[in-house]
């Protein structure tokens, strides 16, 4: 059992462990809106691969791809760079780098 964090888990911390205690460089992330928002509020996500299916979704309940807080203005967005994309059966596969900005993500206070 890996402790990271008093009454929740520091996404940072765990992060830390992982790296200085068991040499793990690279971790595959399968989350849901919310913990994929905290990654990105932290920093902790270099890269992002999508899948992208021959089908369609929707529905005011069906989660996003990132939760979180609300983006009010485009200095706040959290920008990707295309580095490779591919066909996998009938689905299409890209591949992003994760490009931060001193304004990319705001903390729950609002602050930088």
């Amino acid at each position: 059992i890996v402790v990271a964090g008093a009454d929740h888990v520091s996404l940072p911390e765990l992060m830390r462990i992982l790296s200085a205690d068991f040499g793990i460089r690279k971790l595959m992330i399968e989350g849901g809106p919310t913990l994929n928002w905290h990654m990105l509020h932290h920093r902790l996500v270099d890269e992002i691969r999508l899948i992208h299916l021959p089908f369609i979704v929707g529905g005011s309940d069906t989660p996003s791809l990132v939760g979180g807080m609300h983006i009010e203005s485009e200095e706040e967005m959290i920008r990707l760079s295309l580095k490779n994309f591919y066909l996998c059966g009938t689905n299409l596969v890209t591949e992003y780098d994760v490009l931060y900005t001193d304004e990319g993500v705001r903390d729950a206070a609002g602050s930088g």
